[in-house]
């Protein structure tokens, strides 16, 4: 096992009551009670990022070197064998990288530290660890990291629940950090978003006593004899009570947008309030909907067939072989030039013509396709091998979609 490896990682149990469950519980205290028992369901996506994980803990523990003994290995992770790619590593590079350049000699880090029995303290069903913390004493500082390895859903650090709730941990778990400012650090470097694909959230310490209360009176919710149930896009996206369709206020929102008639006459039957409540409903139901479809389309790529849906090709856009070869034909064009670039095939077939254009586009034109879809059987494109899906591992948002 050891030699096939480069390592073992088992399931595990985490706290009911976790910090990357504190987006659900604290919003949807009823889905507690709801998901109790319940497996959490571990996609081979999920693994990659566990993986990831370790492997940044890894390299942090060993003076922040990425170590080359990752290199082309293979790990299994709660059952999945997961690839350590070039993409992998590339992306626990970013994040190292980021902590080299913003951290300075004098600074106290501490990885992977359990602050369990310190929040256990505040709530028995509190507990976990953190990626990183980092404690600056001349500023006073105390920085959380968290390393997001996902690469479909951008993660906004803005007030985050669950960085929040580390910070918590890490100066319950270290008492002797006077903090005055906590700084939140979100690592998703797979993954654009607006704020950077690492991105930073920094507040006031004082301020997390008052989130310290909001998490104990979250749990207490928790615990209460019918305890809400408040669905969300947020508070389903992971939940096991969602996942398993064990929650009856999930059920009834699904069904009374399903039977609500949008049809043009109908339509008009509706308040602006009972638009509204609609509106607010579409998300979850959307959710479901991309669920099945990415459920779906992940079993395809690994080879499984469903009746009547097949994996293809996305429709091909065309593209520049060689810029510079192109803008030398083109580039006299009037228009074909957006300083200091070509325009796209597209946009100068439209200058030129299309039987201009086409005379000289077969030498500098190709056309080529950005990923799979999952799509019907009637669709014209021939179905993918798996062969050719082999390296697509990333979760992209044709995976939620189906092309018509």
């Amino acid at each position: 096992m050891t030699q096939k490896y480069a390592f073992v990682i088992e399931p595990s149990e985490h706290a009911e009551l976790s910090a990357s469950s504190a987006e659900r519980w604290l919003t949807c205290p009823g889905s507690t009670l709801l998901s109790r028992g319940l497996p959490n369901v571990s996609s081979s996506y999920a693994a990659e990022g566990t993986a990831a994980h370790y492997v940044a803990a890894a390299s942090q523990l060993d003076n922040l070197l990425l170590s080359p003994r990752w290199t082309q290995q293979t790990a299994l992770v709660e059952g999945h064998e997961v690839a350590l790619t070039e993409n992998l590593l590339d992306a626990v590079q970013e994040f190292l990288d980021y902590i080299i350049e913003n951290e300075e000699p004098g600074d106290v880090a501490l990885v992977e530290q359990s602050f369990t029995p310190a929040m256990k303290k505040l709530h028995p069903k509190f507990g976990g660890s953190t990626d990183r913390v980092m404690w600056r004493a001349s500023a006073r500082l105390l920085r959380v990291y968290d390393y997001k390895h996902g690469a479909g859903v951008p993660v906004d650090v803005d007030d985050n629940k669950q960085l929040k709730y580390y910070a918590v941990g890490a100066l319950l778990s270290n008492p002797q950090w006077n903090a005055e400012d906590v700084e939140l650090v979100i690592a998703q470097p797979r993954c654009d978003h607006e704020q950077g694909r690492i991105r930073t959230f920094r507040f006031k310490a004082i301020e997390l006593l008052e989130y310290v209360a909001d998490l104990i009176d979250g749990a207490k919710r928790t615990e209460e004899f019918g305890a809400a149930l408040a669905p969300s896009k947020k508070a389903c996206k992971f939940c096991p009570a969602a996942q398993a369709n064990k929650c009856p206020a999930l059920e009834q929102e699904t069904r009374a947008l399903a039977m609500a008639d949008f049809t043009a006459v109908g339509i008009e039957k509706y308040s602006k309030d009972q638009i509204a409540e609609f509106l607010r409903m579409a998300p979850l139901v959307e959710a479901r909907i991309s669920a099945v479809r990415e459920f779906a389309y992940n079993r395809a790529c690994a080879g499984e067939a469903f009746p009547g849906w097949k994996i293809v090709a996305k429709r091909a856009t065309r593209k520049w072989k060689d810029e510079e070869a192109a803008a030398a034909a083109f580039g006299k064009t009037p228009g074909a030039l957006t300083e200091p670039e070509l325009r796209s095939p597209a946009q100068i077939e439209k200058l030129l013509g299309k039987k201009k254009f086409g005379a000289l586009a077969e030498a500098h034109v190709e056309k080529v396709s950005s990923g799979f879809t999952l799509a019907s059987a009637e669709d014209p494109r021939p179905p993918a091998q798996v062969a050719q899906l082999a390296d697509f591992s990333v979760v992209s948002e044709n995976a939620g979609k189906t092309e018509q």
